[in-house]
């Protein structure tokens, strides 16, 4: 279940060229512009993309993680080190629309049989500590996450660690959007990854 994360990663080697290095990089944000931080280099993109419940037909309210995953992806060599990937079980509404389970590829007994999102937080936050990235204080160590979009850790890690009664820990609070980094790249509308791959020559995967 890598196809997102496969399809990021491919359009960040395609741009990524001699003349747009990673010190070349802004972050999103959940900060105002006049905090950001700094141009900065990288040794690791970080690629995350959530799955949430969700529904076709209704406001969905709350939706919950139910899949958490990460590529480590080295920015010298471009080649994946290592991943973490974990399904959350859904606490306010457990059970899955089947529109959910269609779009997302998640089935009913993946997350049922799956820890819920407090016990995955803390095994994902006690996992970038082991690969020193981030060190003991919680700070990030040269690395950038990077989202298609910035739904997953501008509104959706916010609203499940609100649920959980969990802080959000500062290193989820800056990312990479890789749309922006398109769009800036390529001088053109980003759309969505379709067509990002579409304009790159490159195949979506299923």
């Amino acid at each position: 279940r890598r196809q997102r994360q496969m399809c990021i990663r491919d359009s960040l080697t395609a741009m990524y060229k001699p003349k747009y290095t990673p010190k070349n990089t802004k972050y999103s944000s959940t900060q105002s512009s006049s905090t950001q931080a700094p141009l900065e280099t990288f040794d690791y993109f970080l690629i995350l993309d959530f799955e949430a419940t969700c529904d076709n037909n209704r406001q969905f309210n709350p939706q919950e993680i139910i899949e958490f995953p990460t590529v480590v992806l080295n920015a010298k060599t471009l080649e994946i080190e290592t991943e973490f990937h974990s399904y959350c079980k859904p606490v306010h509404q457990p059970q899955l629309t089947k529109f959910c389970q269609e779009l997302t590829g998640i089935q009913q007994e993946w997350v049922d049989a799956a820890p819920t999102f407090p016990e995955v937080y803390d095994k994902y936050d006690s996992w970038l500590k082991e690969l020193k990235l981030v060190n003991n204080e919680g700070k990030r160590i040269n690395f950038a996450f990077v989202t298609c979009g910035d739904w997953d850790l501008k509104s959706m890690i916010k609203e499940q660690t609100r649920l959980s009664g969990l802080p959000i820990h500062n290193y989820f609070k800056q990312w990479i959007n890789i749309k922006n980094l398109y769009g800036t790249f390529y001088n053109r509308n980003p759309g969505g990854m379709p067509k990002m791959l579409s304009y790159l020559g490159l195949n979506i995967l299923f």
